[in-house]
């Protein structure tokens, strides 16, 4: 945790840049236009269907499923590093929940509205909502490691402070 502490100007710079990096991997997917989306899904579903099959498991893997997942990890993803970046600032990330759950909510809203000026896309509020699912996933995750981190420091000082 020593290279998230706030003052480390090096690794604030970098967490803020892969985040405007994700961000815009995240909208330039929602600018590519439908029958090229459903093209990449669909070699994806095949890929995963040949896996599947090759490894004895008797299952169907469809074009929503990979879409949808795609969509929720893409945003898991996006929530950890939001909150990395924002732990990078504040030695505090707790105090700023809503700053980060706000930028989480905001950018898939943003993307869905992108969404409505390509072709053959459209704009679903059961996307945000199931984006905005991946931004809350990615937060508990980096909240869970960052108790266990600080808890398990907590513990070590206090075992050290009993032992001398």
């Amino acid at each position: 945790m020593i290279l998230l502490q706030p003052w480390n100007k090096g690794i604030r710079a970098l967490l803020t840049i892969l985040v405007l990096l994700w961000v815009g991997y995240v909208f330039t997917n929602s600018l590519v236009p439908a029958s090229q989306s459903s093209a990449i899904s669909g070699g994806v579903v095949g890929q995963l269907n040949s896996m599947l099959h090759q490894i004895g498991i008797p299952m169907e893997v469809t074009d929503h499923i990979v879409r949808k997942s795609a969509h929720f990890i893409e945003f898991t993803l996006l929530g950890i590093l939001l909150f990395l970046t924002i732990r990078s600032y504040s030695p505090h990330p707790g105090r700023h929940l809503f700053v980060g759950l706000f930028l989480g909510l905001l950018i898939p809203v943003a993307d869905e509205f992108i969404q409505l000026f390509v072709e053959g896309r459209g704009s679903q509020v059961s996307d945000v909502v199931l984006d905005f699912g991946g931004i809350l996933t990615g937060t508990i995750l980096f909240f869970l490691f960052f108790f266990l981190a600080t808890h398990k420091k907590r513990r070590a000082a206090r075992w050290k402070h009993l032992a001398s």
